[in-house]
């Protein structure tokens, strides 16, 4: 008898804590994974950079595509997914030694977003947390202090 409220109180606790991890659920968008359309959220378990732009040439872009390449080897150890969406529709893929996954509508990712300048970069935690986000170009180790600084590492940590 006493095990079950013991029981009911674990499976509630549980229950509770991973509803409670996703705190800022990051928006969908539909992404181009070859030739099928799959959503954000098929990449969970996984972190997710997205890049948001006007288009590929833009400067801001290219400028933050740089930045990120110098610490590649260290995302792609990590297994980061790289996303880019472009506000002109462009799908067309990414010069970069980083393989983009590139939004099938740019024009509507940049929108769930909430694109208002000419650049944006989101970080998307493992868990589906929409960690970061600025119109601000970002220095590489700065990614990786926030991919590493994620809500689930910070609310494993409180937990101890």
């Amino acid at each position: 008898m006493k095990t079950r409220p013991l029981l009911a109180l674990t499976l509630a606790l549980l229950i509770g804590s991973t509803w409670a991890a996703v705190v800022r659920p990051a928006p969908e968008i539909a992404l181009q994974l070859g030739a099928k359309t799959v959503p954000l959220r098929s990449f969970h378990g996984q972190a997710v950079v997205a890049l948001f732009a006007e288009s590929p040439s833009s400067r801001t872009f290219r400028s933050q595509v740089k930045e990120l390449e110098t610490m590649y080897d260290h995302f792609a150890a990590s297994k980061v997914v790289f996303v880019a969406a472009f506000k002109d529709g462009s799908t067309d893929p990414v010069r970069s030694n980083i393989p983009f996954v590139v939004s099938s509508s740019g024009t509507a990712a940049c929108t769930a977003y909430d694109l208002k300048g000419k650049f944006a970069i989101a970080i998307v935690g493992a868990d589906g947390n929409l960690d970061y986000v600025t119109e601000q170009t970002l220095h590489a180790n700065r990614v990786r202090e926030v991919l590493q600084n994620s809500f689930t590492v910070q609310q494993s940590a409180r937990q101890r």
